[in-house]
């Protein structure tokens, strides 16, 4: 199956809105507005976010969306269709932040302690994981999963080009 990802438009949100819903209907899930101001520049943190999708012929099947803090991209929202979960569209979506990533040094995801999917997937994809206690401020426990990037001065496009022409 060839996986394109792409980045987000507007007209993307039905789509994405109902894979949300699709992929995690137990969970409390983001509302259009959200998803709009995902797009928009971040005024209250002067931060943007990173918003993909990624597609299967014509198809969306999957999107993620990350607040780029540098030195790190913290992943805020990722889901899959449920139809096509488990065949590497998510896999896909790490591969193509990892390789966009020429001056983050790490890819970090929250999720709750008790969320087994997520840690299957993280740990699949080379994430080291850290227990954050009372993270909701409910008493709730969170796992922080964390990606470092290998040789990030190597990934960097100066240092590619230099790399070149040595």
């Amino acid at each position: 199956m060839l996986i394109d990802v792409r980045l987000m438009t507007a007209a993307d949100l039905p789509i994405v809105c109902q894979i949300e819903n699709a992929a995690f209907e137990n969970r409390r899930q983001w509302t259009p507005e959200q998803f709009v101001d995902a797009l928009n520049f971040d005024k209250k943190s002067n931060r943007r976010r990173s918003q993909w999708v990624a597609v299967v012929g014509i198809q969306v099947v999957g999107f993620v969306i990350a607040k780029l803090d540098r030195p790190a991209h913290v992943i805020e929202n990722l889901a899959v269709n449920p139809a096509y979960q488990r065949q590497g569209v998510g896999s896909e979506l790490m591969v193509f932040l990892r390789d966009r990533s020429d001056v983050y040094t790490t890819i970090i995801a929250y999720a709750g302690q008790s969320n087994r999917r997520c840690w299957d997937f993280f740990t699949a994809n080379h994430f080291s994981t850290n227990l954050i206690d009372d993270y909701y401020g409910t008493g709730q426990d969170a796992i922080e999963y964390v990606y470092t990037m290998p040789e990030v001065a190597t990934r960097n496009r100066i240092a590619k080009y230099f790399a070149r022409t040595a």
